[in-house]
């Protein structure tokens, strides 16, 4: 067997294709759905509220799942270059209790393959765990664990709206997650003629952050702040706290996959470096699109999104003025193998109720601002 600190040296990068995802949601909302309940703060106009009841139906319009997801909202003054920022509120379960929930939640091909090739290892009669290329306090890259079982590797941090999904917990009236708007921007809350070139579409962006509290997100964020010499928080040992989402379940590497081969297991890669991360639903055999690494140790962009300036999907890091914002098929296959269910697996064709994704040129040589999901360690 190779040694871990030969594969790392030997390991060299190599840039994947991509599969650029079609655009589409479903046109019928079915009559079990996703419902949200929006919270608004005393300041939110009629325009806001409604624009995220807009951004709530195009989820609702997708998944089936008969859940209520409470998400209080606001606006206020952020930091320069944020358009809006979600927080979610987390509950922690253990690696073998997402993998048997997510078994149960099979219905469309991509749930049966992913949970087929989910990355848990036996650790006693009735626990699992999971392994992956990490990155250490120090900024130093290593496999965990290596010597033992820690806490990020049994346990996962789970978005409430998520855990609803996969059948973990019911409403019980609390906050799910919050979403506040910058008011120092500009926002154009009608799609129907297009946004305005000085303007950014709140309703698009609304469905970005609606879709961070649904769970795409990453722990990988986590890392990326708390490890290396560039962390303003200080670095800290993560080994005793959960860490890690759903989607991070999907996140993988070509080292991950050439130290995987070598042990004969699927592991992840849940590092903060600029190395390309992926996703994929077979063990890490099709890249099906890459992620951002990271704000601070990475590629400059919080790990919870899509590669930027790709074309990927409503989850990718950065917005324009004038830009159309839309859900793709890639994000909702995403959302489909974390525990959401889908109307169909068919995908639609692009002129539905969100529109298209294919964006002119115009969109994507203007300025843009980064959207931000932020999530306390």
């Amino acid at each position: 067997m190779n040694s871990i600190s030969k594969l790392f040296r030997d390991s060299a990068k190599v840039c994947m294709p991509l599969t650029m995802a079609l655009a589409g949601a479903l046109h019928v909302i079915p009559a079990q759905a996703l419902t949200f309940n929006f919270n608004a703060a005393p300041d939110i106009d009629a325009n806001a509220l409604a624009g995220f009841q807009t951004a709530g139906n195009f989820w609702s319009s997708i998944f089936t799942d008969d859940v209520t997801i409470n998400i209080d909202i606001n606006f206020s003054s952020l930091d320069p270059g944020v358009l809006a920022q979600a927080g979610s509120n987390t509950e922690g379960f253990s690696y073998s209790e997402i993998e048997n929930a997510l078994k149960a939640d099979r219905k469309s091909a991509d749930d049966f393959t992913a949970v087929a090739n989910l990355p848990g290892i036996d650790i006693g009669a009735f626990s699992k765990a999971f392994a992956f290329v990490g990155t250490e306090e120090d900024g130093s890259l290593t496999l965990d664990p290596e010597t033992e079982w820690t806490a990020d590797n049994v346990f996962l941090d789970v978005n409430r709206a998520n855990a609803k999904a996969l059948g973990l917990l019911t409403n019980d009236g609390s906050a799910d997650a919050s979403i506040t708007f910058n008011s120092d921007f500009n926002f154009d809350f009608d799609r129907s003629n297009g946004i305005d070139n000085n303007s950014f579409d709140f309703i698009g962006i609304a469905a970005h952050e609606i879709g961070h509290a649904l769970g795409f997100v990453s722990g990988v964020d986590t890392v990326d702040y708390l490890s290396g010499s560039q962390t303003p928080y200080g670095q800290v040992d993560l080994d005793p706290y959960r860490i890690f989402s759903v989607l991070d379940l999907y996140r993988y590497s070509d080292l991950s996959v050439q130290v995987g081969n070598s042990y004969g297991l699927n592991i992840l890669d849940l590092s903060a470096d600029t190395r390309d991360k992926y996703f994929s639903i077979d063990g890490g055999v099709t890249n099906l699109a890459s992620f951002s690494t990271g704000s601070i140790n990475g590629d400059g962009n919080q790990a919870s999104h899509w590669k930027d300036d790709l074309g990927l999907g409503i989850m990718d890091p950065t917005a324009g003025n004038g830009e159309l914002l839309n859900i793709s098929a890639l994000d909702t296959q995403a959302f489909d193998v974390i525990g959401w269910d889908t109307q169909s697996q068919a995908v639609p064709e692009p002129t539905t109720i969100i529109g298209s994704l294919v964006l002119g040129a115009g969109f994507l040589a203007k300025r843009r601002q980064r959207r931000s999901y932020t999530n306390s360690p």
